[in-house]
């Protein structure tokens, strides 16, 4: 294993008037496994003495980061390390608190994401990453992905201003092929954030969105595009650029208003399909954790259809599902400006329906956040068929209910702020 790049556990603190506190972190994980993260909150909450569900995780989803889900040394050795750094961050970020005026643009990055799954007039399902694999098929997007960026800026008297950005295109591009699957990477986010705060002399932070079925659209050639880590840093600079042509224009202000922070839960029933490829399953997860190796590092020979050893996991533990199961999800608020969490990779479906109906004029989407239950497919993608959709825990229909319960307690906010002025 080699470092190409260092990564991050960053934290940006809110407080208002009313010395309301929230944490927003951000950490160059492949998602927020629930163990750690219940770890981390609990922790910082006891130590800063703040609400724990005013310190909420988002992870930039690379998957060339460090598997925290093994329970070998080294893993744990890394777990420790990332409470402990997650914790400093905390404190530094605290610290730096400055009057801020909160800012918005938005950039568009057409043709830079892509949904990763099209079908042809035929029905046949492609699951690939680029259109090019496509040509010579009638093939159509079955969802069109939102290409706009969105960007909070906060611009802090006496201080270094803060970039938040907020997007929606898989973190995958060095874990393209051979070895570089073992390297230790932020991937494109660490790539972005490195041009960024070069070129602006800010601190910035990438919030990974509904990327479930998102994957990075490249304007590479070929022979740069599968030999990492050139096409990485090359992705990342571009859309930096994007970004430079956009971000010195005039920004619009955002209305400051007290902070508001809503956890809710939702039951829904388990998605017990799958089970003929059990013991299969099984075996592929022992030899997993037996060997301690990254589930991109590890290579997957099977007669059936499992592809991974992280699509095994899945499948393995299919027979001891309940029959439903209960997540959390958030929604938060700082006057005109508002964001969701799920503990999922959200498919862009929940996120163009959240976008387009939230009651408050800047919205956010973010996956995934907090915990970790993997893919949350759009009812489409379970009729189309794909790897999301089995590895998917919940049901069909699920994805429909968290988007609309997103913008129901967005609007629960808004009515309790207006209560509050009153």
């Amino acid at each position: 294993t080699q470092i190409l790049d260092n990564l991050y556990t960053t934290c940006i603190a809110f407080t208002d008037e009313n010395d309301e506190t929230l944490l927003l972190f951000t950490v160059d994980t492949l998602n927020s496994r629930n163990m750690i993260t219940d770890r981390i909150r609990t922790e910082i909450s006891e130590a800063l003495g703040l609400r724990r569900d005013h310190i909420l995780f988002n992870a930039t989803h690379t998957h060339s980061g460090v598997d925290t889900s093994s329970e070998l040394p080294p893993a744990v050795r890394w777990n420790d390390h990332y409470a402990a750094a997650s914790l400093e961050a905390a404190r530094i970020a605290l610290a730096d608190r400055r009057p801020a005026k909160m800012l918005w643009t938005q950039i568009d990055l057409t043709g830079y994401n892509y949904v990763r799954h099209y079908y042809t007039d035929l029905g046949e399902t492609i699951s690939v990453n680029h259109t090019r694999y496509s040509h010579g098929k009638r093939v159509r997007h079955t969802t069109t992905a939102c290409p706009f960026m969105h960007i909070l800026k906060l611009e802090r008297e006496g201080a270094k201003d803060i970039m938040v950005t907020n997007w929606r295109a898989h973190n995958t591009m060095t874990s393209k092929g051979g070895n570089v699957k073992t390297d230790v990477s932020a991937d494109w986010c660490g790539q972005v954030r490195k041009n960024i705060e070069e070129r602006y002399d800010v601190y910035f932070a990438y919030y990974q969105g509904d990327a479930g079925n998102i994957i990075p659209g490249t304007h590479l050639p070929p022979e740069v595009e599968y030999n990492p880590p050139q096409d990485y840093e090359l992705y990342g600079r571009e859309v930096a650029d994007v970004m430079s042509k956009v971000i010195d224009q005039e920004w619009q202000e955002i209305k400051p208003g007290p902070i508001k922070v809503k956890c809710d839960t939702i039951t829904a029933k388990s998605n017990k399909t799958e089970l003929e490829y059990l013991d299969e399953a099984k075996h592929i997860v022992e030899v997993w954790h037996a060997t301690g190796l990254t589930v991109e590092a590890m290579k997957v020979e099977t007669s059936h259809h499992i592809q991974s050893a992280y699509h095994a996991a899945f499948l393995a533990g299919r027979e001891k599902l309940p029959e439903e199961r209960t997540f959390e999800y958030y929604a938060a608020k700082i006057g005109d400006f508002a964001f969701v969490m799920g503990p999922f990779e959200l498919f862009d479906s929940i996120g163009n329906y959240v976008r387009a109906n939230s009651p408050t004029k800047y919205t956010m989407v973010m996956g995934y956040s907090n915990h970790s239950y993997s893919y949350l497919p759009s009812v489409e993608a379970y009729v189309y068929g794909c790897y999301e959709a089995d590895v998917s825990v919940f049901t069909p229909g699920t994805a429909e209910v968290l988007a609309s319960r997103f913008v129901l307690t967005l609007n629960q906010l808004s009515v309790d702020e207006k209560a509050g002025e009153e």
